[in-house]
């Protein structure tokens, strides 16, 4: 028995399958990179452990015996660890991590939230005033008429997607950012196709902006999760990237609306150098667990 079960066994967590664990997540919802599904994924591909643990209304895992995951080759961020919690409980989560999502904020003991702690997430904002969104209608009408066209990402299989967005992705990037492994993303946009949402912009027949976005429904809330994305240089100018943002946000709350449930739609951490996000976004503090 490693540290990790005696101390969940401690504060009385009990090891469990990854049915279990599915069922708490199904009852209480959660973010992405916690899904059944991408865990499930990440074991196959990847081959790490995941472990899963849970006690009445409460359920979490681990990856590596870890709440830290950092792959660069997979299309993941454990950026927003919201694990299936019931919303009443008061519970003490037996390992370390600074990424505890504020959304969970009230259901951790041994946790402190804090603006002056250096982790924080970005959440789209619940709504924009008048001014910004007849701007930002308007923009996306003007490049319509210009001949760009929008395209769910059902439209495409996973190897043309999975093609689209690297291309697009180190267009925009050159290099300052590595890309996905492409035969990973295409894996994964194949067992997880039902998770992918959002739209692909084209032009002329090509696609010249396309945002990696997946989408998981939770009884309250609906969880967008914004995986960065790509961009042609040369129609930046024209505010692509922006009119297909504000078409992915606008999708996703019409979304909320019919299922008649909150919105959850993150751009992933917040760092020094990524301003741009303040202009969509509420920065919250990521929690930490402090014993």
């Amino acid at each position: 028995m490693n540290n990790l079960s005696i101390k969940a066994k401690l504060y009385g967590w009990k090891s469990c399958s990854a049915d279990i664990y599915a069922d708490y997540y199904a009852r209480y919802g959660g973010s992405i990179c916690v899904h059944p599904r991408i865990l499930a994924f990440l074991q196959s591909a990847e081959g790490v452990s995941i472990n899963y643990y849970y006690k009445k209304n409460a359920a979490f895992c681990t990856v590596n015996d870890s709440l830290v995951y950092r792959n660069k080759k997979v299309p993941f961020a454990f950026d927003d660890l919201l694990f299936p919690v019931d919303p009443q409980s008061r519970i003490i989560l037996p390992c370390k991590t600074k990424r505890l999502s504020p959304i969970s904020r009230v259901n951790y003991r041994n946790a402190i939230y804090s603006d002056l702690l250096k982790h924080k997430i970005a959440y789209v904002k619940q709504s924009f005033s008048k001014t910004t969104v007849r701007k930002r209608n308007a923009e996306l009408r003007k490049i319509q008429q210009e001949g760009f066209v929008f395209h769910q990402v059902s439209e495409f299989d996973a190897k043309t997607l999975s093609q689209i967005y690297c291309e697009l992705f180190k267009l925009r990037w050159r290099g300052k950012i590595q890309c996905f492994d492409q035969v990973l993303l295409e894996e994964a946009l194949n067992e997880l196709n039902d998770l992918v949402y959002g739209s692909v912009l084209t032009i002329k027949g090509n696609p010249c902006a396309f945002d990696l976005i997946f989408r998981a429904e939770s009884p309250s809330w609906i969880y967008y999760d914004d995986i960065n994305g790509g961009v042609d240089p040369q129609f930046m100018q024209q505010g692509v990237g922006t009119a297909l943002l504000w078409k992915n946000i606008t999708d996703g709350q019409m979304d909320c609306q019919r299922a008649n449930k909150s919105s959850i739609f993150s751009l992933g951490a917040y760092l020094k150098g990524w301003e741009y996000k303040l202009q969509w976004c509420n920065i919250k503090a990521s929690g930490r667990v402090i014993f």
